[in-house]
């Protein structure tokens, strides 16, 4: 029992990679900005759906269901756009800082590298994600969406965000440059 619990232990890549992205403010700089952004741009839309019912009889559950729409593309665009970007460097600039032999070194497997390099990268990429969350509640304020479709939307992105996370990661690893 007592060999399995090193395995079970945090893994240390993960706490390097998180301390490193974290410690800068780089990442607080980008989410506020990701989050002021997408503010700004429900708050476009809700002015242009409330100058549009002037003319039309546009109800309260149209104008949730289109912000969250919005929203989600939103989201889904910032995922896209975010995740490669966080986890294509991940293998090669080990490799061009020269810390790539160093690394290969330790008594980590190759998978519980790339595993750590993955949750790390992804764990901001969550973060993102997560933050934007309380903007997308402000839906409900309109109605016409119910919690189940957020949390279907979330879910949707999550596994979508995955699935880039490990694309980037596997061009960090195939190609020499992050470039």
């Amino acid at each position: 029992m007592k060999r399995f619990l090193p395995r079970l232990g945090l893994n240390p890549i993960i706490v390097k990679e998180i301390r490193s992205r974290m410690r800068g403010p780089r990442a607080f700089i980008t989410l506020t900005i990701m989050l002021l952004l997408m503010g700004g741009i429900l708050a476009a839309l809700l002015q242009i759906m409330l100058a549009t019912s002037r003319y039309s009889t546009v109800l309260s559950p149209q104008i949730g269901q289109s912000m969250f729409a919005a929203l989600s593309f939103l989201i889904l665009f910032m995922v896209c756009a975010i995740t490669p970007a966080v986890t294509s460097g991940a293998i090669s600039s080990e490799k061009e800082k020269q810390t790539y032999e160093m690394l290969m070194a330790t008594p980590l497997s190759p998978a519980r590298i790339l595993w750590g390099k993955l949750i790390s990268a992804m764990s901001y990429v969550l973060l993102l994600l997560f933050a934007s969350v309380p903007l997308a509640s402000l839906v409900f304020l309109f109605g016409g969406v119910a919690p189940a479709e957020m949390l279907k939307v979330l879910a949707v992105l999550m596994v979508v965000a995955l699935m880039l996370g490990v694309l980037g990661l596997f061009m960090s690893a195939l190609f020499g440059r992050t470039g």
